[in-house]
């Protein structure tokens, strides 16, 4: 029998096993004790380590973090780092509720159906196949499941810091195919300027975005101002004014994206900023909103801080103002933002970090709090794109070649692994939205792209 016809034969299975992790709300919870991200991300990891079981694999469960399910023997093991945390249900579901899956036009729709539990199971079966064939791996098969890849990858942090097992080679099913070859540098920087204001118009508050992450849809300020305050309001594009007397509220709105890919969004914190440095504002308050309008406003390159360089493999650095908020206390204003960047795989913390930050300093900003993670990529004649390029192409037919991201996966966390599927590159699974699905033919295709790379890597 063919691993496609093992395939054929276990889909019903893998589905079941797909709809009870679903039916499990393992988003982010509150510590407790053998449960560091959650009882319900702890009752999924239980529930995914029973089914490997069932499957005949060994597992363990390395203190609620991570667990996994090997199968072979071997001195060596190859790692698949799938994770079974999801963000937040949400709102706006029209097919179902969030954690009650529901097939329907050949696709299963609920919360983390491709985002990761889908792939997670595809895997678990994938390798089962394998088992069924009578595969007698050279090197171990290791599926790792983690449970807060959602929310910075602690548990894949605590795996390596904890004596880990290593692989010597992998992949993680959480991005697309054909195959992931690179992710770029990224970082997070918090910075803020503290003022007082003198004459003119006083910046009361300023508020906008919800990650630093995410291109702001959405941003507001609130403005003491003068008696004649109507003669400098101008009409303006997504831009929504509202004067009462000596009280005015400007907002903005703007078009959410991804911070690695802000060029599809528009940033509202931009334009508003870009909006209030034109009004009569008190010094210091025009200085701090001039600067970010000037150096950041609409543009998501890079190029008021001179870092807007790009590499052939991964492209340009991006650059995100994806936040913004104020405190006013004992007549002083502060005025946080928070910034998100890419940078190419090519270049590395000290070509991008230190510039952003210089550039600030010497404004009168102090730099409150920054966080990097290194870039991760791997060319074409690399053993590993090989093997895993091979394989994609020997099952699909299709010769696309691998790329570059600007989001981070547990590759970048676990070494000696690239991203690999399970979307289709430039599809939309609706993943951290409302109808999250995954094309159940789709999962048959994936498997077997699974089983033949895994056996690809450990023979």
């Amino acid at each position: 029998m063919s691993l496609k016809d093992r395939i054929e034969n276990l889909h019903p299975q893998m589905l079941q096993s797909l709809e009870e992790l679903v039916r499990i709300e393992s988003v982010r919870g509150a510590a407790e004790e053998g449960a560091p991200y959650g009882m319900e991300n702890a009752r999924c990891l239980k529930r995914a380590l029973e089914i490997a079981e069932e499957l005949g694999y060994r597992t363990y469960n390395m203190d609620g973090h991570v667990g996994w399910a090997e199968y072979g023997e071997g001195d060596e093991m190859i790692g698949v780092a799938a994770h079974l945390d999801v963000v937040a249900g949400g709102d706006g579901w029209t097919v179902c509720e969030p954690f009650e899956p529901v097939i329907k036009d050949g696709k299963m729709f609920g919360r983390g159906t491709m985002d990761n539990k889908g792939p997670a199971v595809i895997a678990l079966y994938a390798l089962k196949t394998l088992v069924e064939e009578g595969f007698s791996p050279k090197r171990r098969i290791r599926i790792l499941l983690g449970c807060d890849e959602e929310n910075g990858s602690c548990c894949m942090k605590y795996y390596c810091a904890n004596g880990g097992e290593i692989p010597v080679a992998g992949f993680t099913p959480d991005a697309s195919f054909p195959l992931i070859q690179g992710e770029k540098g990224h970082m997070k920087l918090t910075v803020a300027k503290t003022f007082t204001q003198s004459e003119g118009w006083k910046l009361l508050n300023i508020q906008g975005g919800v990650a630093s992450n995410v291109v702001p849809q959405h941003a507001k300020a609130e403005l003491e101002v003068s008696a004649d305050a109507k003669d400098y309001l101008k009409e303006e594009k997504d831009i929504l004014v509202q004067l009462e007397g000596t009280h005015l509220v400007v907002e903005a709105a703007g078009v959410s994206a991804h911070a690695s890919r802000p060029e599809h969004g528009e940033n509202a914190i931009g334009r508003l900023c870009l909006y209030l440095q034109k009004l009569p504002l008190s010094k210091e308050a025009k200085e701090a909103i001039s600067y970010l309008a000037d150096k950041l406003g609409m543009d998501s390159t890079g190029a008021g801080f001179g870092i807007n360089f790009s590499d052939e493999p991964s492209g340009p650095v991006t650059l995100n103002l994806g936040m913004i908020s104020s405190v006013a206390k004992d007549g002083e204003v502060k005025v946080q933002a928070v910034l998100d960047s890419r940078c190419p795989v090519t270049y590395g913390y000290e070509e991008l970090v230190p510039l952003v930050k210089d550039v600030f300093v010497s404004a009168g900003w102090d730099v409150e709090e920054e966080s990097w993670s290194d870039s991760i990529y791997q060319p074409d004649d690399s053993e590993i794109v090989q093997k895993l390029l091979g394989v994609y192409r020997k099952v699909t037919g299709d010769m696309t070649p691998g790329y570059c991201i600007g989001g981070g996966t547990y590759a970048k966390d676990l070494p000696n692994i690239l991203a690999f599927g399970a979307e289709k590159q430039g599809a939309d699974h609706c993943i951290h939205g409302a109808d999250e699905y995954i094309i159940l033919e789709q999962m048959k295709e994936s498997a077997l792209i699974y089983a033949e790379a895994m056996k690809a890597l450990a023979e």
